[in-house]
């Protein structure tokens, strides 16, 4: 228990530094910090089965919001996100459409003469771009500048407090899903203590948090076999944040195809439903063109998608370019013309769909929970692992899939995705291919090693 106690504390010191003392431009002593609580953390999972005992239940949640408090009064430190969460929080509570106007078409008019924009203005990472947060978001942010317009510290603290209850929440109903198939309830502190779970969540407030709980929440109800209220709670999930939308297809295999396909429309229909006091003739055109700018000019932390950039396209290709073999071969001067940087970016999605299908689909899925929720986890890190860009917090639904099954090479990349943030040292943004190369390739290693451990072991039963 005194060991427990002292790590607890060297955890809760280094926590205090990230919040509140080493900004995102000083990485390397960012990453020696994320690097102990990590470590720390790695050896305290390590011993949790031997430790844990249900009496300790309660200090542990207590213990896990705790070092989320640390950043309460921290404004986050790694991220510059929560500027657009103020933004668009601002204009709702007013009650302006934000899904109707950029930040770059407000400022200096009449409409939003008393909204106070321009101390937010300055900071926003996204003039020119209409805001993609569904409307669960939307009520947060707008909550929290209700009640404190003008004041930036007191608006974000706020959000520090909504974010912290969700994550709360989510460690409680956690456990209860783990209660009902059958899995050790401690697996729950795997995630709440996880270090890029409480950086990114309750520090940088990013709203994958909300997403999570309503996506458990749905989970609950399902194993309780009550499939509207699931539904009903899923559809909150998508409103939080679209992404569990690539869960569709294996829920509809899941409830196969009478009660699935009600299940969908549901969720479907609902969301749609939340959207309604947003829409404009537009509502559409401007969100879509939000997000087609968004994948079609960010790039970041990419796995595969960089790895074949490097490989193909024209920049990169010095092998095909100009190697001797290769002259005046009619069918590679043809292949050398064609914009191969777009035809990529349209081939992943596509990949990724059938990557979904895929696990979606397999038989086994309808009938065994264990294949169901491995699918959940592969879909998840497929659509990442074939993603233009993967930002650290991206990852955070990762920990708590994972703890469904028998793999671990998502906590592993928990740890290792923190690399991605020397792109930020110095202040100047400049991404360093070589430790990407570093990440994915331990990433698939352990990833790979998981499998062949597993395959072995079904030859041998």
């Amino acid at each position: 228990m005194k060991k427990e106690k002292v790590l607890f504390i060297l955890s809760f010191v280094a926590y205090v530094f990230i919040a509140y003392v080493v900004p995102r431009s000083d990485f390397y002593n960012f990453f020696f910090l994320f690097s102990l609580v990590f470590g720390i953390y790695f050896f305290w999972i390590k011993n949790l089965k031997g430790t844990f005992c249900q009496d300790k239940f309660s200090v542990y949640i207590l213990a896990a919001i705790f070092l989320r408090l640390v950043f309460i009064f921290a404004l986050p430190q790694l991220s510059d996100d929560f500027w657009r969460y103020l933004w668009d929080g601002r204009l709702l509570s007013h009650g302006i459409n934000p899904f109707s106007f950029t930040p770059a078409d407000l400022i200096g008019q009449s409409i939003v003469e008393n909204v106070s924009l321009d101390p937010l203005f300055e900071n926003l990472n996204s003039k020119d771009y209409y805001s993609v947060y569904p409307p669960v978001n939307q009520i947060i942010f707008s909550f929290t500048s209700f009640f404190f317009p003008d004041n930036v510290f007191a608006a974000v603290t706020l959000l520090h407090l909504i974010m912290i209850l969700f994550e709360a929440g989510t460690v409680l109903m956690l456990a209860e899903i783990l209660r009902l198939i059958g899995k050790p309830v401690y697996l729950s502190f795997v995630y709440a203590f996880n270090p890029l779970v409480i950086i990114e969540l309750s520090g940088n407030l990013h709203t994958e948090g909300p997403m999570i709980f309503f996506v458990l929440l749905a989970l609950f109800f399902y194993l309780k076999n009550h499939a509207l209220i699931s539904a009903l709670v899923f559809a909150l999930a998508v409103c939080s944040k679209l992404l569990p939308l690539i869960f569709l297809p294996l829920i509809l295999l899941r409830l196969w195809f009478r009660k699935g396909v009600k299940y969908c429309v549901i969720v479907l229909f609902v969301s749609v439903f939340l959207f309604i006091p947003f829409l404009d003739m537009n509502l559409i055109m401007k969100i879509s063109s939000s997000f087609t700018l968004y994948f079609s000019g960010f790039e970041f932390n990419a796995g595969i998608y960089y790895l074949f950039r490097y490989i193909l396209v024209a920049d990169y290709w010095q092998l095909w370019a100009y190697h001797p073999y290769f002259m005046n071969v009619s069918f590679v001067e043809e292949f050398l013309k064609l914009d191969l940087h777009t035809l990529l970016r349209k081939l992943l999605p596509v990949t990724d769909f059938f990557v979904i299908l895929y696990f979606s689909f397999r038989k086994s899925v309808r009938h065994s929970s264990r294949s169901f929720f491995v699918s959940l986890l592969f879909i998840y890190s497929f659509h990442f692992f074939l993603s233009t860009t993967v930002h650290p917090w991206y990852l955070t639904p990762l920990v708590i899939f994972t703890l469904f099954t028998t793999y671990r090479f998502t906590l592993f990349w928990s740890y290792l995705i923190g690399l991605s943030y020397i792109s930020y040292n110095s202040g100047a943004f400049q991404e360093n291919f070589y430790l990407i190369f570093i990440e994915y390739l331990l990433v698939f290693s352990f990833l790979f090693y998981e499998l062949y451990s597993k395959k072995i072991k079904s030859y041998t039963r």
